[in-house]
């Protein structure tokens, strides 16, 4: 219910955006004209709306889950660093990674930081399997490994095929009620 309305705030700002229960991410894509003076206000004011509404809603922002990222190419990731945008009385400075829905996103969208998590995950399960396999047949053993590990090494596999956006920014809102 609460994100419904917070949406329709973002929409008013002409800014894209996703809900997953009680987060929100708004997102927009920069062109290499567009000065971040501008887009940084723009973004800054539809927080303070937000913000707004929140407070008379008795609903609170989370600014401690609060980060945003901007998604380049390499070549151009350092014009991206250290930007910032005011979110109440303080600062989010740019993430070089964020998550979200459980996948690690870089700013250039590489996919190194999300495998070696996948890798860390898979071999802490593989371990467990190994510490009760004694105990359990094979059908089990079997169970085990396609629910704890073949069924993630899908998820989010449609990132593996890379290809380099315009400048993006998505900036994920943590909402707690």
């Amino acid at each position: 219910m609460y994100t419904k309305l917070v949406g329709k705030i973002i929409k008013r700002c002409n800014i894209k955006y996703h809900c997953y229960a009680n987060d929100t991410q708004v997102y927009m894509t920069l062109k290499a004209c567009d000065k971040w003076d501008d887009i940084s206000s723009s973004i800054e004011a539809c927080i303070a709306d937000i913000s707004t509404w929140m407070d008379s809603n008795t609903v609170k922002m989370n600014k401690a889950k609060t980060k945003f990222i901007v998604f380049s190419s390499q070549q151009h990731v350092k014009k991206t660093e250290n930007l910032r945008i005011k979110v109440g009385f303080s600062y989010i400075i740019s993430s070089m990674s964020v998550r979200n829905l459980g996948l690690t996103l870089d700013n250039t969208l590489g996919m190194e930081k999300q495998a070696n998590h996948i890798c860390k995950s898979y071999y802490y399960q593989i371990k467990n399997i190994g510490l009760i396999h004694k105990c359990i047949n094979d059908e089990t053993c079997k169970t085990l490994v396609q629910t704890l590990i073949i069924s993630r090494l899908d998820y989010g596999n449609a990132l593996l095929y890379k290809k380099y956006p315009p400048l993006s920014l998505s900036l994920p809102l943590s909402l707690s009620l």
